[in-house]
C-alpha cells in the first residue's frame, strides 16, 4: 500500500500518461502538497468516495476539478433516498467541481426505475454550474487544462442486488462490456487484486472474477486508475507495478454503517 498524505482528503499518487512506466528516481508520478501549493501541470484535481449510504451530510469534501460517487448512495434505493442525495450534491457540491460523476451499487437496485428516473426529473430543469452525470455503462471524455482528453467509463452494478429489481431493471447486466482505450474505471464491484477486495475475516472476497480477468489480461491499452468501493473493510489503494495502475477502495463509510464512522475523500491528480 502507498502511504496516506495527511492533509484535507486523503492524496493518491497517481501514475501519469506518459508511455514509460515509473523507474525509481524518475518523477512519473504526478501528486500534489497542498501545503506548499505546489504546480500540478494543468492536471484536473479529483475527489473521490463512494457508499455513502445516506451519511454524506458528514462528508468534508473539498474543492476540486472532478467529484466521482461509485455508488451506494442509499441503503434502501428508494425514491426519497434518492432524490435525497441528490438535493446534497446541488446544494453542496455544484458549482465546486467542473463534473460531478456518479455510478449506482447494489444499494440503488432500480438504476432506470427510480435512479434514472429521478436523475433526470431533479436535474432537468436546474441551471447546474456543474456538469453533472449519472453513468449506467457510458462513457465521458474530460478535457484537461492542456486540451487532452480524458476518457472516464461508468459501469452499472454486475452482482446480486441489495434488493428484487423492477420491471426492466430485472434484467440484470451481468457481462462487463468496458471500452478498451479508456483513462479511468469506475465500478462499484471491486476487482480480485490487491487485497482490496477481501472482507474483515481476511479470506472471504466481494470482488468479481470476470472484471479480475479483464484487468490481468492486456485489454485496455491506457488505464491509469480503477476506483471501486462496496467492501467497506478494505478501504486503500495500491499500486500495481507491472501495469503501472492505481486501484482504488474509496467506499467512505467504514464497517457497520451503524457506527457512522465516514472517512476523508480520496484525491488524485490526472
Amino acid at each position: 500500500m502507498l502511504s496516506e498524505a495527511n492533509v484535507v482528503g486523503k492524496v493518491v499518487k497517481v501514475p501519469s500518461r506518459k508511455k514509460n512506466h515509473h523507474h525509481e528516481g524518475e518523477n512519473n508520478y504526478y501528486h500534489h502538497d497542498e501545503e506548499n501549493n505546489h504546480d500540478n501541470g494543468g492536471r484536473l484535481k479529483f475527489v473521490v468516495i463512494s457508499d455513502t449510504h445516506n451519511l454524506h451530510e458528514l462528508l468534508k469534501i473539498p474543492d476540486g476539478d472532478v467529484l466521482i460517487h461509485c455508488g451506494d448512495f442509499t441503503n434502501r434505493g428508494t425514491a426519497e433516498e434518492v432524490n435525497n442525495f441528490f438535493e446534497y450534491i446541488t446544494k453542496n457540491c455544484d458549482g465546486r467541481f467542473k463534473y460531478i460523476l456518479m455510478i449506482v451499487g447494489n444499494h440503488e437496485w432500480a438504476p432506470d426505475i427510480v435512479v434514472g428516473r429521478h436523475f433526470k426529473k431533479h436535474f432537468r430543469d436546474k441551471k447546474t454550474k456543474s456538469q453533472i452525470h449519472l453513468l449506467l455503462d457510458e462513457t465521458i471524455s474530460i478535457p484537461d487544462n492542456h486540451g487532452h482528453n480524458i476518457k472516464i467509463y461508468g459501469s452499472r452494478f454486475r452482482d446480486a442486488w441489495k434488493f428484487p429489481p423492477l420491471k426492466k431493471d430485472s434484467v440484470k447486466k451481468t457481462k462487463f462490456f468496458i471500452p478498451h482505450d479508456i483513462d479511468i474505471l469506475l465500478t462499484h464491484t471491486p476487482a480480485n487484486k490487491n487485497s482490496l477486495d477481501i472482507i474483515y475475516d481476511g479470506v472471504t472476497s466481494r470482488g468479481s472474477e470476470e472484471l479480475t480477468t479483464l484487468l490481468d489480461s492486456d485489454y485496455f491499452k491506457q488505464l491509469r486508475v480503477h476506483i471501486f468501493g462496496h467492501n467497506h473493510d478494505s478501504r486503500g489503494y495500491y499500486h500495481e507495478e507491472q501495469s503501472d495502475r492505481i486501484y482504488m477502495n474509496a467506499t467512505s463509510v467504514i464497517g457497520d454503517k451503524k457506527q457512522k464512522i465516514v472517512e476523508e475523500p480520496f484525491v488524485f491528480y490526472f
